[in-house]
């Protein structure tokens, strides 16, 4: 291919391997999972797990590129509704792995409304879910919040239950998945 440079290349799976990202590295929260393996699901290994948290300039391409993987291509949600001007003032988590590799994103809004929770399809089901909203409830808690709330996918409301969420209200649609608000205390 005309103009292909290998060392320009990047992985399909590899949001950012050097410079810039691996320096914001040492300001995040480290966790450790079991299971995060990448060619066997049942092959419990145990991989540091970082969270780093921040706003949309310094993280909006590792944000931008797993939420258009998991909710524009799979989900099917129309792009100009998955990507919102509440973008702009929230606090982003991005989840990665000892490699660099982006697993997951969160976002957290002035509000105390947690949302566009997503993890990337070989690596759901491994914890990485899990610790991206451990570190946005401790951040919550230390932006003095009493309270979050968050619209849950019905089909995902047992993994928030077991983080102590709660629903209310009734079932209702947006972008054309049913969703349950739910709330918890900090």
């Amino acid at each position: 291919m005309k103009g292909f440079s290998p060392e320009h290349a990047r992985p399909a799976d590899s949001m950012w391997t050097a410079g810039r990202f691996s320096s914001r590295v040492r300001a995040g929260i480290q966790y450790r999972s079991e299971g995060l393996d990448y060619n066997d699901k049942e092959k419990r290994m145990q991989t540091a797990l970082n969270i780093v948290h921040g706003d949309w300039k310094t993280y909006q391409h590792e944000a931008e590129r797993v939420r258009a993987m998991v909710f524009v291509a799979e989900q099917k949600v129309p792009r100009e509704l998955e990507f919102d001007e509440d973008d702009k003032t929230a606090e982003h988590f991005i989840a990665f792995d000892a490699r660099h590799m982006v697993l997951g994103c969160a976002r957290l809004l002035t509000s105390g409304r947690i949302g566009r929770v997503a993890v990337l399809r070989p690596f759901r089901g491994r914890g990485v879910g899990e610790a991206l909203m451990k570190a946005v409830l401790e951040r919550a808690k230390a932006r003095g919040m009493k309270d979050v709330h968050l619209a849950a996918q019905v089909q995902a409301m047992p993994f928030y239950e077991r983080l102590g969420f709660e629903p209310y209200g009734d079932a209702f649609d947006e972008a054309g998945i049913a969703h349950r608000m739910m709330r918890r205390e900090v």
